[in-house]
C-alpha cells in the first residue's frame, strides 16, 4: 500500500521534470526540482485547507455528532502526505534531472 501512495508522486514528478528537461535543458537542478514536484502537493494542500475550514466554520448543527472533526483530522493526514509526496516528488525529480541530463 505505501508503495502505491508512494509512486503516484514520483511517477508525477518523473513526468513534469522529464518534460521540464525537454523543452528548457539550461535550468538549474533546483529549479527543475521544484517545479516538477510542486504541483500535486500544492493542489493536495489547496483541497485540505478548504476542507479544514469548511470544517471549522460550519455551524455545530450541520456536523451531527463527531462529522466535523473527522474532516478536520482527515485534512490534518492529507497535508502529512502533501508533505510526503513534495519529498518524494523532489527524490524523483532529481533522479530524473541526473539521468536524462547526461
Amino acid at each position: 500500500m505505501l508503495l502505491a501512495v508512494a509512486m503516484l508522486p514520483a511517477a508525477v514528478a518523473s513526468g513534469l521534470s522529464g518534460l521540464i528537461i525537454r523543452l528548457r535543458p539550461s535550468l538549474s537542478l533546483w529549479r527543475t526540482i521544484l517545479a516538477a514536484s510542486l504541483p500535486l502537493p500544492l493542489l493536495l494542500t489547496a483541497w485540505c485547507a478548504w476542507v479544514f475550514f469548511d470544517a471549522a466554520t460550519a455551524p455545530k448543527g450541520s456536523c451531527g455528532i463527531d462529522a466535523c472533526a473527522m474532516s478536520m483530522m482527515m485534512s490534518l493526514i492529507g497535508l502529512s502526505f502533501a508533505l510526503f509526496a513534495l519529498l518524494v516528488g523532489g527524490l524523483a525529480a532529481a533522479w530524473t534531472k541526473r539521468t536524462l541530463a547526461k
